[in-house]
């Protein structure tokens, strides 16, 4: 939230008129309005809530450990692709992981290759190829460190909330817009989960908006 106004004030913005993001971008919009609330007037968050679930925090640490271990052996960026591997469980539904891979195992050598296990550790591979373990580790934990009192954001809050989200559950986002002084909710279903806000641009687009006042 510090980053973002030291970049608003870089570029001689006084305020915006709104914020919306998905995820990380989600709770740094509820950071910033809770901080800076004469500095944006209304918020759009999918996905983020005020504060990490317990198990969500329990997947988080179990990647750092993963990558820190990888590290301490030398092989910190193979670290990272198992741990983004495992971190892509969490972010689909599991509807969606049976529909695409419930098919039968490959033989590779001396061992079987299960179709969802590929698909993992392409995704693992790729992120590994754009991003630096230490990066990793530090956003991760900055994930469980987020704090937000929600009765203290007084801008004006949409609250997109997917059902099937196993990072950030539905009861969570419930009880985080009936926190906020003037927050909304809105529940959408999605096959992709956490993911929702990247792929789910029909459903978000009646969202936003009414959220932002926009003509149809």
């Amino acid at each position: 939230a510090e980053a973002l106004a030291q970049l608003l004030d870089h570029l001689g913005l006084a305020s915006l008129a709104a914020i919306a993001g998905g995820s990380y971008g989600g709770m740094v919009g509820l950071a910033f309005a809770e901080r800076y609330p004469e500095r944006v007037a209304r918020l759009i968050v999918i996905g983020a809530p005020d504060r990490s679930h317990p198990l969500a925090t329990a997947w988080r640490s179990v990647q750092r450990r993963i990558v820190s271990l990888a590290a301490a052996c030398g092989q910190a960026q193979e670290g990272l692709k198992i741990a983004r591997a495992l971190a892509m469980t969490t972010y689909r539904s599991a509807g969606e992981l049976a529909a695409r891979f419930g098919g039968t195992a490959s033989r590779d050598g001396q061992r079987f290759v299960f179709p969802v296990e590929e698909y993992l550790f392409a995704r693992g591979c790729d992120y590994a190829t754009r991003h630096r373990a230490e990066s990793f580790l530090t956003l991760s934990e900055s994930i469980d460190l987020h704090r937000v009192d929600a009765s203290r954001v007084f801008v004006p809050t949409t609250v997109v909330a997917v059902r099937e989200d196993q990072l950030v559950p539905l009861e969570d986002l419930r009880a985080l817009a009936a926190r906020l002084p003037h927050g909304r909710l809105h529940e959408i279903s999605s096959i992709y989960g956490h993911d929702a806000f990247l792929k789910e641009s029909y459903q978000l687009r009646g969202i936003f908006r009414a959220a932002l006042g926009s003509p149809k």
